[in-house]
């Protein structure tokens, strides 16, 4: 029986941001535990779960680029708040 879906039909969505990124780290001989070591020790996952995402806090935006990362290969820094949103207060007449 053969399956409806095949894996090797179409290529895989590549991120040319991440592309870069990874070009840019062979070229300085780094790695994501590197990174991570010199952001206070956050493993290389971690770093690598930052830089994947849409955006990043400020200060990591900055630690990224004082380790030498260039900035069109970081997420845009947005300081978004967390938890949740603050409910509606009852309007009263």
């Amino acid at each position: 029986m053969a399956s409806e879906c095949n894996e090797f039909s179409s290529p895989p969505q590549v991120d040319s941001r991440m592309l870069d990124l990874r070009v840019w780290m062979i070229r300085n001989r780094t790695t994501f535990p590197k990174i991570g070591k010199a952001l206070g020790g956050i493993t290389g996952n971690g770093v690598q779960q930052l830089l994947k995402g849409k955006r990043i806090s400020t200060t990591r935006h900055k630690e990224l680029l004082n380790f030498g990362i260039p900035a069109h290969l970081l997420p845009p820094a947005e300081d978004v708040p967390k938890g949740r949103p603050p409910s509606p207060k009852p309007v009263t007449a």
